[in-house]
C-alpha cells in the first residue's frame, strides 16, 4: 500500500492517526489515610478522527470516491498514516464527506474537485 491510505483508498493529505488502547485508572482517597490508591481498570480502545483530502478531476469521480468511502464503514482495514506507520485492524466507524470545487491556478478557468472527509476510526487491540 502507498503512504497515507485507508485500506486501498489513498489520499493527497491525511491529518491524524489511529491511537491504540489507553490504560484507564481510578484514584481513591480514604479519610484518615495519607496518600491515594490507584487502581488499573484495564485498556480501552477509543475513537479518533482522521481528516483526509483527495483531488478528483470531475464531479462524477468525486461522487464515486464518496461512495467508496461510505462502503468502508464497518470494515476492518489497515491504515498507513502520513509518517508511513502502519496501523492494523482499524474499524471504520463513520465517515463524513464534502465535495469542494477548486479552481486550478495553472490553467484558465478549469475546476477540479476535492473530496474532504472526516473519518471516525477505532484501532482494535490485538
Amino acid at each position: 500500500m502507498a503512504a497515507k491510505s485507508i485500506g486501498i483508498l489513498t489520499f493527497d493529505i491525511m491529518k491524524g492517526r489511529p491511537a491504540g488502547p489507553v490504560q484507564l485508572t481510578e484514584t481513591r482517597e480514604r479519610n484518615g489515610c495519607d496518600g491515594a490508591e490507584i487502581r488499573k481498570l484495564g485498556k480501552r480502545e477509543r475513537d479518533v478522527r482522521i481528516r483526509t483530502t483527495k483531488t478528483a478531476l470531475t464531479e462524477a469521480a468525486a461522487t464515486l470516491l464518496v461512495t467508496s468511502y461510505e462502503d468502508a464503514i464497518g470494515e476492518l482495514l489497515d491504515i498507513i498514516d502520513a509518517g508511513n506507520n502502519t496501523h492494523s485492524d482499524c474499524l471504520i466507524r463513520d465517515v463524513r464527506t464534502r465535495i469542494v470545487g477548486v479552481i486550478n491556478p495553472t490553467s484558465d478557468a478549469t475546476h477540479t474537485r476535492q473530496v474532504r472527509a472526516i473519518w471516525t476510526v477505532r484501532e482494535l487491540s490485538t
